[in-house]
């Protein structure tokens, strides 16, 4: 299992291999994004008291299960009394699925084209913006001098807007409405929180580009060679939805374009 680590230029980290930077334009602070082994995965390879606690959990669940199985045999009308309890606490299936998907909806066709609309207005200022020396240019645009105070609490109203609305205020509503079941009720508030914490994480990472110096310099050459959607388009800092969609069904909370892998994989372990 792989864990993505930022650190400042100066942090300590136990990583080995340095996968990419980034620069934060809000403080100039250069950010590493680092892979290693996740700190689970260094105690059951280093420790054997680890390994040991998890071959006893390992053999208590089979036991547990196995005991199970048995009581079922013995007493097929308590098999029956759960079963029957279970199809009662997922009969709103079909609902809860209908609420996840609004709310993944919101996130996709709000969230993202808000996002993607606010990193097209920072392009359009860096590419027609008059400044001739582009030292002073990148150093505005890391003061974030392309957007004021309107802009920016407009960016943030609409995004607290669709978050409230489309995600938190839609599902408690239906659930309340539909008198959705525990267990689908339990599912959905899990969901819409995981969702709440996803769509932040992708806002406050992508509302503004990751432009460097380098890049700058391409983008203000290459300006009059193509048009100014194609070229936004086509630029590797803006909000892509490929990412945005595995991001949404990956198991990780910290948005990032690229999650780096270790060589082995250790998920049969978990």
């Amino acid at each position: 299992m792989d864990n993505n680590i930022a650190n400042g230029e100066n942090g300590k980290t136990n990583a080995t291999t340095t996968t990419r930077r980034r620069m934060i334009p809000e403080t100039g602070k250069i950010i590493k994004f680092q892979h290693r082994e996740s700190l689970l995965t260094q105690m059951l390879n280093n420790s054997s008291h680890i390994r040991t606690l998890h071959n006893l959990i390992t053999g208590f669940v089979t036991i547990f299960l196995v005991a199970t199985i048995a009581d079922y045999i013995k007493q097929p009308s308590k098999f029956r009394d759960e079963y029957e309890t279970f199809l009662w606490n997922i009969a709103d299936f079909g609902r809860f699925i209908q609420i996840w998907l609004i709310m993944n909806l919101s996130v996709i066709c709000l969230h993202y084209p808000l996002v993607l609309l606010n990193n097209f207005y920072q392009y359009r200022w860096l590419i027609n913006n008059p400044e001739k020396d582009l030292d002073r240019l990148f150093e505005m645009y890391q003061k974030q001098k392309y957007s004021g105070w309107l802009q920016q609490t407009f960016l943030y109203i609409a995004y607290a807007l669709i978050s409230f609305f489309g995600i938190f205020f839609y599902c408690t509503n239906r659930l309340i409405v539909l008198d959705i079941k525990i267990t689908g009720s339990f599912a959905a508030l899990m969901e819409m929180t995981r969702l709440l914490m996803k769509s932040h994480s992708f806002f406050i990472e992508k509302k503004d580009l990751q432009i460097e110096k380098e890049e700058l310099v391409k983008l203000i050459a290459q300006k009059r060679q193509k048009h100014i959607i194609q070229s936004f388009w086509s630029s590797s800092s803006r909000a892509r939805f490929r990412n945005l969609i595995y991001y949404l069904f990956s198991p990780t909370l910290i948005y990032s374009d690229h999650y780096p892998r270790t060589e082995k994989s250790v998920g049969h372990v978990y």
